[in-house]
């Protein structure tokens, strides 16, 4: 297992390459071609993985309670806010909407921004409620609660749009438990050595989601999902994360890996300003998306760049 300074390469190869597909999928919305084919292949895992991976480094790591409720607070929500309160009223002038500041605390306090780190941290929190109920760190117990919670989730708020997407967060706390089996048992399956079974495994998982459709629907985002969507995903996940097992570092995946929250907060602004440009030269719709998903993804790396000379890098 391959590691750099105490990291593990293939967790910042599954993260990077989790956040390239947001970016196509953003490219995507932002220039008017989303499609269906594409985001049916990739939505069982580029976002999932990431609640997977945090599952995995909160059991390996093993931290207490209130040191993952710091890191929550102050490394993912507050960064957040801050550029939900920069991109707040430029948001509302490029959607065409009139300037509404009541919408701020819900859109930037309350989590609405970044529906993704909000259910990051609502996760962690629970995570630290599993802490604080017994002094270690029982793999029944975790599974037990992280399984109870999904499940409450999908029974009583599927369709509530929440403040900081509780009901998301709750829901992926089953892909922090599989992250959680997987690191206890992690020398147990090596999984790194079983490439062509997760290649086999994520190649039948698109082709039972390009059969079934709607019925293997799999979207953490907005609440909407099916209990076989929910088991592709998790396969799909697992056997995503056994092909990064099994990539060679690569700097700039490496370094994607590792500013990847930096990456998520632009990557809305960033492709739908790149986009507007983008539409004037009156491309075609499939040249177009695929140089907002290149140029956004170029522009953000350089910032991060600079923004790794002066900050600490935030992951």
């Amino acid at each position: 297992m391959m590691r750099d300074n105490g990291r593990l390469h293939w967790i910042d190869t599954a993260k990077a390459i989790g956040m390239i597909l947001v970016y196509m999928y953003h490219a995507e919305v932002k220039y008017g071609c989303e499609s269906e084919l594409l985001f049916n292949l990739r939505s069982p895992f580029y976002v999932n993985v990431f609640f997977f991976v945090s599952g995995f480094l909160l059991y390996r790591c093993g931290k207490s309670a209130s040191d993952i409720a710091r890191n929550a607070l102050l490394r993912i929500y507050l960064p957040s806010v801050l550029v939900a309160s920069l991109l707040f009223v430029p948001k509302m002038m490029a959607n065409g909407g009139a300037l509404d500041f009541r919408a701020f605390l819900p859109d930037a306090v309350g989590g609405g921004a970044f529906w993704f780190t909000s259910a990051l941290i609502v996760a962690e929190l629970i995570w630290c409620g599993i802490v604080l109920l017994g002094k270690d760190f029982r793999l029944a117990k975790i599974t037990a609660i992280s399984a109870i919670t999904a499940t409450v989730a999908i029974i009583f708020f599927r369709d509530e749009n929440a403040i900081m997407h509780f009901n998301s967060g709750m829901y992926s706390m089953i892909f922090l438990a599989a992250g959680t089996l997987f690191c206890h048992f992690e020398d147990k399956i090596q999984i790194d050595s079983g490439l062509p079974v997760c290649i086999l495994t994520m190649i039948a998982s698109s082709v039972l989601i390009i059969i079934f459709g709607r019925q293997m629907t799999i979207d953490v985002g907005a609440m909407d999902f099916t209990l076989f969507g929910m088991i592709i995903a998790l396969a799909s996940t697992i056997a995503f994360v056994g092909i990064c097992k099994n990539i060679p570092p690569f700097k700039p995946l490496c370094f994607i890996g590792q500013h990847t929250l930096l990456f998520y907060l632009l990557s809305t602004a960033v492709p739908q300003v790149v986009s507007i440009g983008i539409r004037q030269t009156q491309c075609s719709p499939h040249l177009g998306v695929a140089i907002v998903w290149a140029a956004s993804l170029t522009i953000v790396y350089f910032i991060a760049i600079l923004f790794s000379r002066f900050r600490p890098r935030l992951r």
